[in-house]
């Protein structure tokens, strides 16, 4: 036999199999990662459809409602009701009032003021059992900022009683991966 039959007749020596097996473990590595990523933006995905499904719906009921139907029934606000400044995920929002499905949440003095409001019949107490029947996202709550505008007196800051236009943002926050998600929506409601 001459040398190169031999050599070739030999088989691969330690140092040839040892990179081939570092290469796989890093290709192999790689694909599942990829594979895990992927799955968890699945999830994502999923999560924040079923969050913008629940901001829709409440968005929908809000434009339901006329101006007394809104300040009376669906959130308590008097005839005389104004706002104060609150900040909210990071944001300051004045003349404002705030309402959440979340009875945890006390952001000023106008929420602490309503006392048990969460609790009576109405646009919270059926987005909180909309959201208590939802397995799919965890710790939901569904929070509204009111914010009246275009007040048709002269009142200065605008008075809700007396706006033609009402801006409401909607944030629905919940759990996901240790850490808590938000979206925001907003609309202007016109009276």
């Amino acid at each position: 036999m001459n040398e190169t039959t031999r050599r070739r007749s030999a088989g691969y020596n330690l140092v040839e199999v040892l990179i081939a097996t570092a290469i796989m473990g890093v290709v192999s590595l790689s694909i599942f990662t990829l594979f895990f990523m992927g799955r968890s933006n699945v999830y994502s995905g999923k999560q924040m459809t079923q969050a913008v499904a629940i901001g829709t719906r409440v968005m929908e009921d809000i434009s339901a409602y006329n101006q007394q139907n809104l300040y009376s029934t669906a959130f308590a606000i008097g005839g005389t009701a104004t706002g104060v400044d609150l900040t909210y995920n990071g944001v300051t929002y004045t003349n404002a009032q705030i309402r959440s499905t979340d009875v945890t949440t006390v952001h000023s003095p106008v929420q602490a003021n309503i006392g048990t409001e969460n609790a009576t019949p109405g646009l919270l107490a059926r987005w909180r059992t909309m959201l208590d029947g939802n397995k799919k996202l965890t710790k939901a709550a569904i929070t509204l900022i009111l914010q009246p505008d275009q007040d048709t007196g002269s009142h200065d800051p605008d008075q809700f009683a007396t706006s033609r236009v009402l801006r409401v943002h909607v944030f629905v926050t919940w759990n996901e991966a240790g850490r808590r998600r938000s979206i925001e929506m907003m609309t202007v409601k016109t009276f």
